[in-house]
């Protein structure tokens, strides 16, 4: 098992976290689904693209909002 090295987790995330991140405003919202546009556009159906799984945790991001967003409207 590879260990966690957190300094070089740090250095990854501060080239990335621009790009990778929960929405908290529509704005941000708004945001992620333009990128998870343009990761679709890239990776399309391929599972073994090195990308895919920022696919399945933007998407998750966007349903999460996607979901507050009607149970606010619904209350």
């Amino acid at each position: 098992m590879q260990s966690f090295n957190l300094n070089q987790t740090i250095t990854a995330w501060s080239s990335i976290a621009e790009n990778v991140f929960v929405p908290h405003t529509e704005e941000e919202y708004e945001r992620l689904v333009e990128i998870l546009d343009c990761l679709i556009d890239q990776v399309g159906e391929d599972e073994t693209h090195p990308l895919a799984s920022l696919i399945d945790i933007s998407e998750n991001d966007c349903r999460d909002v996607a979901v507050l967003r009607l149970y606010k409207d619904s209350g």
